[in-house]
């Protein structure tokens, strides 16, 4: 990447050299590439929702969603269901598990295929319906905006859950219909 950088910089060449760079957790570096690439071309997609990304891995979430709005809206991008689908992470994270699972779900309206956002998605309306179900009686203390199971749940009932749920949609084959 550094030699067809120094013979003919491009938005993507930086792009995909940031992406190398996060491969080996250089994720100060890998911003600073995409920020390369985004001064080279600001309509290209692709180095914002990376820069997203790697805040996600970074834990420093409230600083990816910018980042990730600016990919739902760039104007030469081919992935839209990238950011999406890293923004319902981030809400997800959060425990704003309406926004997650919006973002979610946008994603699958941008891409029926993509199966990360398909088992986000899944998951999330598992946790949701359990909730509602199984809590009932506890929902009334929690704002219809912010939903964190892990007020209803200890960490390791929380997690078992999630594992069960995840081993039920492979172990299935699920069939959702998205209206």
């Amino acid at each position: 990447y550094h030699k067809s950088i120094d013979l003919f910089a491009t938005a993507e060449a930086h792009t995909f050299l940031g992406w190398a760079l996060s491969l080996k957790g250089l994720y100060d570096q890998a911003i600073d590439e995409c920020r390369k690439a985004i001064d080279l071309d600001p309509d290209f997609g692709n180095p914002y929702n990376d820069i997203g990304s790697y805040l996600i891995e970074k834990g420093k979430y409230d600083e990816a969603v910018p980042w990730l709005e600016k990919a739902t809206e760039a104007k030469r991008y081919d992935s839209y269901f990238y950011p999406h689908y890293n923004l319902g992470r981030v809400w997800e994270k959060k425990g704003e598990w309406f926004r997650a699972a919006g973002s979610y779900k946008a994603a699958l309206n941008s891409n029926p295929d993509y199966t990360l956002a398909r088992k986000a998605y899944n998951r999330l309306l598992a946790l949701m319906n359990w909730l509602t179900t199984e809590v009932g009686s506890q929902r009334s203390e929690v704002g219809t905006e912010k939903l964190v199971f892990s007020d209803f749940l200890p960490p390791t009932s929380y997690l078992d859950f999630v594992e069960l749920v995840n081993a039920s949609a492979t172990l299935r084959n699920f069939s959702y219909v998205y209206p």
